[in-house]
């Protein structure tokens, strides 16, 4: 089981910023989950990246090239993920990335406040590789 409420799908594809293959930032501090990520996303063709705390984020987010998706846990040791998603979504190089909320949490109030923080996506784990799949791409204007 998954749900999935895309909130921004593009009008148009977003070209990949590293110009052949789209990057994604998996920012989650379950292990295994980074895993399952990566491989479903590895197998697809983007080039994979991961952070899982604060001085991850910041390193990840500072190394060229720019990720093209974010997938962003809001449960971060020490860290408030829907701050983190607030101040990406703030930043000026990093606003028009999409972000994909991808948590354990279900609640209607978190949901809302993803959203209206610039969440593109909600997901809820465990998903399936293919509902993954499909997000990252309905947020990059893929078929």
């Amino acid at each position: 089981g998954c749900y999935v409420n895309i909130a921004n799908r593009p009008t148009q594809r977003i070209p990949p910023r590293s110009g052949d293959k789209y990057g994604v930032l998996i920012i989650d501090s379950d292990q295994d989950a980074v895993l399952l990520f990566a491989r479903t996303l590895m197998l697809a063709g983007f080039n994979v990246r991961s952070a899982a705390n604060r001085e991850e984020i910041v390193a990840e987010l500072n190394k060229p090239p720019l990720p093209d998706v974010l997938l962003l846990d809001t449960a971060l040791p020490g860290l408030n993920g829907l701050d983190v998603l607030a101040r990406i979504h703030q930043h000026p190089q990093l606003a028009a990335v999409p972000i994909i909320v991808i948590t354990s949490k279900l609640e209607r109030e978190e949901v809302a406040a993803a959203l209206a923080r610039g969440a593109s996506a909600y997901m809820i784990k465990p998903c399936m590789p293919e509902a993954l799949r499909a997000s990252v791409h309905a947020v990059l204007g893929l078929k």
